[in-house]
């Protein structure tokens, strides 16, 4: 499935690489009809609530569910 610019997942996927905040953590991103869900590991509680706080910033979000895994 292509995702296009109007799809708050790309929106947030292209937030989190450009954050300095997340740009180095490998976090997926799936979009549900705006639900977000956050996949992946990062290095600190701070990096993984950055995240979910850019995730939410988006317009087209309506829920965040975030499954990141400190480690």
């Amino acid at each position: 499935m292509t995702q296009s610019p109007d799809d708050p997942g790309q929106r947030v996927a292209n937030a989190l690489l450009e954050d300095p905040r997340t740009e180095e953590a490998i976090i997926d991103v799936t979009n549900d009809r705006g639900i977000i869900t956050l996949t992946g590991s990062v290095h600190s509680e701070e990096t993984r609530q950055a995240a979910e706080e850019i995730a939410r910033d988006d317009q087209g979000v309506i829920s965040v569910v975030n499954a990141l895994k400190v480690e």
